[in-house]
């Protein structure tokens, strides 16, 4: 049975009448039968209605007893629990409760740090907006903290930064890792939103393309599994190769890895950092700037020589080829078709854009329209500086003409460089294969970045002090370590997910 509503039209006007009525089948085919009317919708007394209600009621079944329909409860407020619970049992699993200072009493200082990292993890802000974030979460203890307790636990935590990273890399090693012996390591950088930047904040190599925002160069090393041992914080205006000789220096002297192998990627290797890193008897497997520096084009030319052979499948795999040590150190050439075809597209781009550009200075001189040579240098300048192919081009302003061209020996040059890593090694003992597989695993490094960036948001920065920029970074990385742990746990579930 069901009630439904009749239209009848009488003398230009529409009437509706409530019928109780009941589906039956006439020939074969459904049609409603009318049990009873209720008479016009208009007129019904919805106190008789609820009477009528109350009587029915006691026929109907168990489930239609009175009460509020799950579906038409009003929701006043909602608490954040699944992902909380899921952040915490990672964060018990590290021992962080144990390892981090507890503070002075009365001040749960593990609580408070563990609701920042759970924040970064669950819904990233700013530590102000993370104070009101938190009434929204179903917490173990119902307490809610203020603006200033958030940023006591970030001193205290700051404080306790060294103590705190050698005790979880001891304890990363004993639940997680096998016998450490690579280190990854590389930098990036994260900017600052606002004016009140702190002193670490300068103008540099921005990694986020935000040339406009003053920055802090963070540098990372990676175990293996992708777990972190340890970061710094640096200036902006840091340059990559500076930072070697402090990492080699940890790794030896506050992690006791006396037989570590240092893997970084381009930028990372220089004369002094290679005496340093042979002083303290660490090991590394570092790439050479191709393009840049002279002895990788001679170590390609060896090994060229030496048949290195350079398919042309983008597909097909690495060719290796290692030549003959220099100054105690090996050098292994790889080629990769992938990348020759990438840098050749991406050569092949700028060298049209910057063509176009020049063409139109030159049609702007030859048109009078630019005369004076000082505008003229300045734009020409400009324009090859932006394009990152300023090498392959030669130009002359000679009796009120411009003219430019391809230097064709630079471009065959450059061009045989495609899709060709130098590494170099000081290691005697690491097989080639094992120094290839090394370097080809540094994504692990720019994957922790990434996490760092899109799910932790690391950037941008609303700190004012330096302390307060280094302790809201370490929280970061600690959000990026239960991120990792918790692919961890899903991978040995079998399931093939990330945080």
């Amino acid at each position: 049975m069901y009630v439904y509503f009749s239209k009848k039209r009488y003398k230009d006007r529409l009437y509706e009448y409530v019928q109780v009525c009941q589906t039956v089948r006439r020939d074969g085919k459904p049609t409603r039968r009318v049990l009873g009317s209720l008479g016009r919708r208009d007129r019904l007394d919805p106190r008789k209605v609820d009477g009528l209600i109350r009587g029915l009621r006691q026929l109907a079944a168990a489930e239609a007893a009175p009460g509020v329909r799950p579906a038409a409860a009003p929701i006043l407020a909602t608490r954040l629990l699944g992902p909380i619970q899921v952040a915490r049992r990672l964060w018990e699993d590290l021992g962080l409760p144990q390892l981090l200072p507890q503070g002075q009493q009365g001040f749960p200082v593990e609580e408070v740090l563990f609701r920042l990292v759970a924040n970064r993890l669950v819904a990233p802000r700013s530590t102000r907006a993370t104070v009101d974030w938190q009434h929204a979460v179903e917490w173990s203890e119902r307490r809610a903290y203020g603006y200033d307790d958030f940023l006591r636990a970030m001193d205290v935590l700051h404080a306790a930064k060294a103590e705190l990273e050698e005790a979880l890399f001891g304890r990363i090693r004993q639940l997680f890792s096998t016998p450490l012996r690579l280190v990854w390591y590389d930098l990036t950088s994260t900017y600052f939103e606002g004016n009140g930047v702190c002193e670490l904040a300068t103008y540099g190599h921005s990694r986020d393309h935000r040339s406009d925002r003053a920055q802090v160069v963070l540098g990372l090393a990676l175990t293996q599994e992708g777990f972190p041992i340890a970061h710094d914080v640096f200036p902006g205006n840091t340059a990559d190769v500076t930072t070697v000789a402090q990492l080699a220096k940890q790794l030896k002297e506050r992690f006791g890895l006396p037989a570590a192998i240092v893997v970084g990627d381009r930028g990372l290797l220089s004369a002094a950092n290679a005496q340093a890193l042979d002083e303290l008897e660490l090991g590394y497997v570092l790439a050479l700037r191709t393009r840049q520096q002279r002895q990788a084009a001679q170590a390609v030319d060896a090994a060229l020589a030496a048949g290195l052979e350079r398919p042309a499948d983008p597909k097909a795999p690495w060719t290796v080829q290692e030549v003959d040590a220099v100054a105690g150190q090996r050098q292994v050439v790889v080629y990769s078709a992938f990348r020759a075809l990438h840098d050749r597209l991406v050569r092949c781009r700028r060298l049209i854009q910057t063509r176009d550009g020049l063409r139109r200075l030159q049609d702007q001189v030859a048109a009078g329209r630019l005369t004076e040579a000082r505008t003229i240098t300045e734009r020409a300048t400009r324009l090859l500086s932006r394009s990152k192919v300023s090498r392959f081009f030669t130009w002359q302003l000679a009796g009120g003409r411009f003219r430019f061209q391809l230097d064709r020996d630079v471009y065959r040059a450059q061009r045989r460089l495609d899709g060709m890593y130098v590494l170099v090694s000081n290691d005697p003992k690491l097989p080639t294969a094992e120094i290839v597989a090394a370097y080809r695993q540094l994504h692990r490094v720019e994957e922790a970045f990434r996490v760092l960036k899109s799910l932790v948001k690391l950037r941008p920065i609303y700190h004012w002090t330096a302390r307060r920029v280094e302790a809201h970074i370490f929280i970061c990385v600690l959000a990026y370590l239960l991120a990792t742990r918790l692919e961890q746990r899903l991978a040995q579930a079998g399931l093939k997910l990330t945080a």
